[in-house]
């Protein structure tokens, strides 16, 4: 039995090709629910997915049915591209389709354990965009006893950028007080004003949260991913 190559990297990423990381990535994916873009080969367009199980000794994947549903079903033998959002960096595999399947009687599809993986890491931590369409509650910034109801612009595990209606009488680096109103979730957090930039109709500001614990950092990562899929599925329907 061939022993794999090393893993090897440089200044664009990392890339793996022993199964053990890869696997513990897959993994990583499926307890996030972390949203997957998979490419058919052959095929124009991206579907979305997510990684329900991972087989025994490296042997398959199992993924949620693609969405929306291809007009072909994708046959045994074909390749293809899987990305995904990992830590703030970007995750890319290489695989190819074994069947149908189903995981606790739902509609899956099996594919090959995928034999490398390219991480390519982010020096800024992904921010998701939110759209004012989402019709999401304000959130509310505290400065020095004057309270701001304000839209979030985007929102990340590391900070977020809101959009106000008059600038805020703070020099960078303040301290802000923060109440991070998602669905599902309500955080309560300080934060440091990093920007404040005029834009159309207001002011848009970027703040920094302070470190969070790591359960309210997971809660936050899992409202961000909700509102991810619920932002691909949307597009889909609308496509």
């Amino acid at each position: 039995m061939s022993t794999p190559s090393p893993d090897t990297g440089d200044e664009r990423g990392l890339l793996l090709r022993r199964p053990a990381p890869i696997e513990s990535l897959l993994h990583r994916l499926r307890l996030n629910h972390a949203i997957l873009s998979v490419r058919l080969a052959g095929a124009p367009r991206w579907y979305s997915s997510l990684v329900i199980a991972v087989g025994p000794n490296y042997s398959h994947v199992d993924l949620d049915a693609l969405h929306p549903p291809p007009l072909t079903a994708p046959t045994a033998g074909t390749g293809m591209a899987i990305h995904a959002r990992i830590d703030g960096g970007d995750l890319r595999l290489r695989s190819e389709v074994i069947g149908p399947c189903r995981v606790e009687k739902l509609p899956a599809l099996r594919i090959a354990f995928p034999h490398t993986a390219f991480v390519r890491e982010r020096r800024i931590n992904f921010r998701l965009p939110l759209s004012p369409r989402l019709g999401l509650a304000p959130s509310h910034i505290v400065h020095a006893g004057t309270e701001c109801h304000a839209p979030l612009a985007d929102i990340s595990t590391d900070g977020a950028a809101a959009l106000l209606s008059r600038p805020l009488e703070a020099p960078i680096g303040s301290s802000l007080q923060c109440q991070i109103d998602l669905p599902g979730l309500k955080l309560d957090t300080e934060a440091e004003l990093r920007s404040s930039t005029a834009v159309r109709h207001g002011w848009r500001v970027g703040m920094q949260f302070a470190p969070l614990q790591a359960d309210r950092r997971e809660r936050l990562q899992r409202a961000i991913l909700a509102l991810e899929r619920h932002l691909i599925r949307t597009r889909a329907a609308r496509s």
